[in-house]
């Protein structure tokens, strides 16, 4: 798992802890938008595939072909280009499709973090404050720990430095 795997599911817990319209609906198109880069690699990486496929169906058409040179078919070699230009054609433009879909998730993912963040913020306001308890000098034998050392070596604890 990636770091942005790690923090995109981090968010997604965040996200239960606020319950409203809007959390839902983001989360919702978060998951469509998800669904749509997963789809969008898928069919890229088949792309890619054909692209680095079509090459090897050329060269073996031109050089491995017996009766390439005798029939002068180049139906094959042309299909073969062909398949060629189209991948790299459709590969660039399932690139651009890809970059444009993590810019939504990333805009999604930043409105997340907002919700999540004003959501937090409700809560700490709605949290009371509970006072330190106060320290209490301690009697007898705990107080001895208490004590320093004054200028001329006599022990002296901390009411006394105080008066």
């Amino acid at each position: 798992m990636n770091d942005r795997q790690k923090n995109t599911a981090f968010l997604k817990r965040l996200m239960l802890y606020e319950d409203s319209d809007t959390s839902r609906q983001l989360e919702e198109r978060i998951r469509n938008e998800e669904k749509a880069e997963r789809l969008i690699l898928w069919a890229l990486a088949r792309v890619v595939f054909l692209a680095v496929l079509s090459p090897a169906g050329v060269y073996y058409s031109m050089f491995l072909l017996p009766d390439f040179l005798q029939h002068q078919s180049e139906f094959i070699p042309r299909f073969f280009l062909a398949l060629s230009f189209a991948s790299f054609i459709s590969m660039a433009a399932f690139v651009g499709l890809w970059v444009h879909c993590r810019k939504v998730l990333n805009g999604h993912y930043n409105q997340c973090r907002d919700l999540v963040s004003a959501a937090f913020e409700r809560s700490l306001k709605q949290v009371s404050t509970i006072p330190f308890p106060r320290h209490v000098q301690p009697v007898g034998e705990d107080a001895r720990q208490n004590q320093t050392v004054d200028s001329e070596g006599n022990p002296t604890t901390q009411w006394q430095r105080a008066i």
